[in-house]
């Protein structure tokens, strides 16, 4: 925080401190709050990259061209004809 930020926010009753005085936490608190931190926004981030992965890919696909159903291959027997028996 910018000093005179900190000096008006003092001269209006406002207390300034940091996290770990607010909350009350020991130093092994505040360590274990910020990796847990860190852990969240490293997933994050490895969701973000996965979902602008997907796009690019889902692009990609969207500028081939559609594919068709093959035409089914004879079977190589042939209908028998009836003869009026």
């Amino acid at each position: 925080m910018k000093a005179n930020k900190r000096k008006k926010l003092e001269a209006a009753g406002w207390r300034v401190g940091s996290a770990e005085e607010f909350l009350g936490l020991s130093k092994g608190q505040l360590a274990e709050v910020d990796r847990i931190c860190r852990r969240i926004a490293a997933e994050k981030l490895g969701r973000q990259w996965a979902e602008e992965a997907i796009a690019k890919i889902r692009k990609a696909l969207d500028k081939l061209p559609p594919i068709r159903p093959r035409k089914k291959a004879a079977r190589g027997r042939k209908k028998a004809l009836h003869h009026g028996k």
